[in-house]
């Protein structure tokens, strides 16, 4: 096994899609293990945050404070993911330029691109978490993150109602593992 080829992974990403441009993208980005940090659903369907929920709720709606070019739609916070659909608008977003990784190398962050936002979420979330209990670099998510390019305004509405559900279907979802 080559250097290179120990770090390589296998993406879920459209080859050559720019995920700088304007769209709409259904995110899901789940803990580390599908551990149940961000808190618990009561049996009314509601998600009811803890103070590890709290603070994932607060950097995502910080999300678009910070970032000119996000808009965010519907999300939820679940015990063990978050779903969320982002809005990427502006001209202004960068186009991306692929890059083949040497053995040492991989792609360098890209403005503004769906990955870059994901990757600064989830960072913050576990600097914050850090802090909060003293540790050094908790494991918190899974490496990765899921996404759906959302092509019209049907899958969009699809989308919403989903996520909107997602809580009262907490007892069949496929992240729900018992404790």
């Amino acid at each position: 096994m080559t250097e290179y080829s120990h770090h390589k992974r296998k993406s879920t990403r459209l080859k050559d899609y720019d995920y700088a441009q304007e769209g709409a993208y259904f995110v899901t980005l789940c803990t580390y293990l599908n551990q149940n940090i961000f808190g618990d659903i009561n049996n009314d369907g509601e998600m009811l945050l803890n103070t590890v929920g709290c603070i994932a709720f607060e950097e995502w709606e910080h999300t678009e404070t910070v970032r000119e070019n996000v808009i965010l739609d519907e999300f939820v916070i679940m015990p063990n993911h978050i779903h969320g659909i982002i809005i990427i608008t502006t001209e202004s977003a960068r186009v991306c330029q692929r890059q083949t990784p040497t053995k040492s190398q991989f792609r360098k962050p890209i403005p503004n691109a769906l990955g870059t936002i994901m990757g600064q979420f989830k960072g913050i979330v576990t600097k914050r978490i850090s802090k909060l209990y003293g540790t050094s670099s908790p494991v918190v998510w899974h490496k990765n993150y899921y996404d759906h390019i959302i092509r019209n305004e049907k899958s969009l509405n699809n989308i919403r109602g989903y996520i909107q559900n997602n809580p009262m279907r907490w007892s069949i979802d496929r992240y729900n593992k018992p404790t």
